[in-house]
């Protein structure tokens, strides 16, 4: 399997999120938050998702971040840990035959986002949600 993040995996538009965020469930840790919404292969058909099992959007709210650069910076160290981590979850989706839709929202306020320490602490909190992630499918 490739490590790679398409356009066709991205989650776009804000009523996608929306309805994300409103019916999916949450999956949650000290500063990164994961909304699921689930749906197997004939309910995904209806709504005529096709593509890859999942798609993923992501957050960083401009309450906590109100520079632009600095959500930019937040929602690329998400894309790039779900990007490297995103292997067991579609393996499981695949097995099982689900369709996954997703919205990683970081809600951790930081008084400086360095890279480093940012990226560790996001990877350390993702890698704790997506054994809840598996077992609630």
């Amino acid at each position: 399997m490739r490590n790679t993040l398409s356009k066709s995996e991205i989650l776009r538009g804000r009523n996608a999120f929306a309805e994300i965020i409103r019916d999916g469930k949450l999956f949650a840790d000290q500063s990164v938050a994961c909304y699921v919404a689930s749906q197997n292969r004939e309910a995904a058909q209806k709504k005529t998702l096709g593509g890859p099992h999942i798609r993923v959007g992501f957050v960083a709210p401009k309450k906590n971040f109100p520079r632009a650069v600095e959500r930019n910076k937040v929602k690329r160290m998400l894309r790039e840990v779900y990007r490297i981590n995103k292997g067991s979850l579609i393996q499981v989706t695949e097995r099982e035959n689900r369709y996954l839709r997703m919205v990683i929202v970081f809600r951790g306020k930081l008084s400086r986002p360095e890279s480093v320490s940012l990226f560790g602490h996001i990877e350390s909190q993702w890698l704790r949600l997506v054994p809840q992630i598996i077992s609630s499918l």
